[in-house]
């Protein structure tokens, strides 16, 4: 499965969450809802059969199509480094 995780700056939850996903074979990208155009994200939810919302405020940020979204809500970034133990953890 192919999987799209997003958060705002597209460097801590949606890369820890990448990670963790590709570490149970799935095949995982991660980007930013806030450097990304509408553009890409659509291209890459295309690509995507999941997208991942690793906070609910990014809701609505961009066009997400409503069968592919799902929400992982992991809140704001209080972790700020991907490798964070206590991210990996949930």
């Amino acid at each position: 499965m192919k999987v799209l995780c997003l958060c705002e700056g597209g460097y801590v939850r949606s890369v820890a969450l990448a990670q963790q996903l590709k570490e149970r074979n799935f095949d995982a990208l991660s980007a930013s809802v806030k450097w990304n155009t509408q553009e890409t994200i659509d291209h890459l939810s295309q690509w995507a059969d999941k997208v991942v919302l690793t906070d609910s405020s990014l809701n609505g940020r961009r066009s997400i199509p409503s069968e592919k979204m799902i929400l992982f809500d992991l809140g704001y970034d209080r972790w700020n480094q991907a490798q964070h133990p206590e991210l990996h953890a949930i």
